[in-house]
């Protein structure tokens, strides 16, 4: 077995846990479009259009349900097509 370069190892790595390159860019979008609220958030799952991202609090879910159809509309903005039809936020058990 050969060397392997950095980029190499992380999408072996990415592809042993199921990480897929689109899920991880819609993370990175996520951080982007959400702001503030980002660092008490965390994106769970995205499948079939649809995201599901856990909040830390109740403040920052209410939040984020106001702005929830802005927060799909930028996402899609970001990936340059209509893929994230739906976010469902739940609150983070302790």
């Amino acid at each position: 077995m050969g060397f392997f370069s950095s980029e190499e190892i992380i999408k072996i790595i990415k592809n042993k846990i199921g990480l897929k390159e689109e899920n991880y860019q819609l993370h990175r979008i996520w951080e982007k479009v959400s702001g503030k609220s980002a660092k008490h958030t965390q994106v769970v799952k995205v499948k079939q259009g649809k995201m599901w991202i856990t909040v830390e609090s109740p403040v920052y879910l209410q939040e984020l349900i106001f702005k929830k159809r802005e927060l799909i509309k930028e996402i899609n903005k970001h990936i340059g097509k209509e893929d994230i039809k739906e976010i469902k936020f739940t609150i983070k058990n302790i």
